[in-house]
């Protein structure tokens, strides 16, 4: 469902981690996500479940960091309002 909005991410093996841990670690690359953060899937999801009501009535974020850049973008997508809770 979200997947023609968000690209992919990939899993890099750090070598130095699982060296140092000593297991092997992989880390999943979110900070490639538009929004640098992995709380964009999620909201995307949720507008995109919601999206007749989100357009209809706007969405607001009770947040000012990586959650509200997350609802704004994924709003963004479907061309919702999109405003924060202080506003």
């Amino acid at each position: 469902m979200i997947s023609r909005y968000l690209p992919r991410t990939p899993l890099v093996y750090s070598r130095q981690l699982s060296r140092l841990l000593g297991f092997d670690v992989y880390l999943k690359l979110e900070n490639l996500q538009p929004t640098r953060a992995f709380k964009v899937r999620g909201s995307a999801y949720f507008v995109m479940v919601m999206r007749d009501e989100a357009q209809r009535r706007g969405l607001i974020a009770a947040s000012t960091g990586n959650h509200a850049q997350s609802v704004a973008y994924a709003g963004k997508l479907i061309g919702a309002r999109v405003r924060d809770r202080n506003a």
